[in-house]
């Protein structure tokens, strides 16, 4: 009778702790809506990323992508970024497409083996692929992202029509 009644606790205990650690974490919600604030990289994943500019923390300044190309299959393509699923990571610069794998710890995020093809690059192409390189933390809000790098005294903010 008395393992019975362990073994009872026991059990009970274990589904509460299950049942707590089910629960919503606000810290790791996905919330989309325009005002909401996004923390979990998973929303980022699939989606094709157009980087809107380059931003400073300390001056809060952020300078537009250039040029800005009236042509509409260029706008689609150039300054695009996209993680998979699977940890890899396809984009294009102004002039050129490159791979990478990508990893996720906390709001961490290590970019890695990057490579590309090396047609001339032209404008922000050369800045933006080369930002890449050191980026560091990310941020998701807003619907839009944030990859900070130079010791997140800089970033890289992108938007998605997604």
């Amino acid at each position: 009778m008395r393992k019975r009644n362990l073994f009872v606790t026991m059990l009970a205990i274990m589904m509460a702790i299950l049942g707590l650690s089910a629960c919503i974490n606000e810290d790791n919600a996905v919330e989309n809506t325009n005002d909401s604030k996004v923390t979990d990289f998973n929303y980022a994943i699939g989606m094709t990323w157009h980087l809107y500019g380059f931003g400073t923390v300390d001056e809060s300044k952020v300078t537009k992508v250039q040029p800005e190309v009236d042509d509409e299959w260029f706008n689609e393509k150039q300054y695009t970024i996209i993680f998979e699923a699977d940890g890899s990571l396809i984009g294009h610069t102004f002039s050129n497409e490159f791979i990478g794998k990508y990893t996720i710890k906390g709001n961490e995020i290590g970019i890695s083996s990057l490579g590309s093809t090396k047609i001339a690059e032209a404008y922000d192409g050369e800045k933006y692929y080369e930002a890449l390189h050191y980026v560091s933390l990310y941020k998701i809000e807003n619907d839009q992202l944030f990859l900070f790098y130079n010791n997140q005294r800089e970033y890289l903010i992108f938007e998605t029509s997604e």
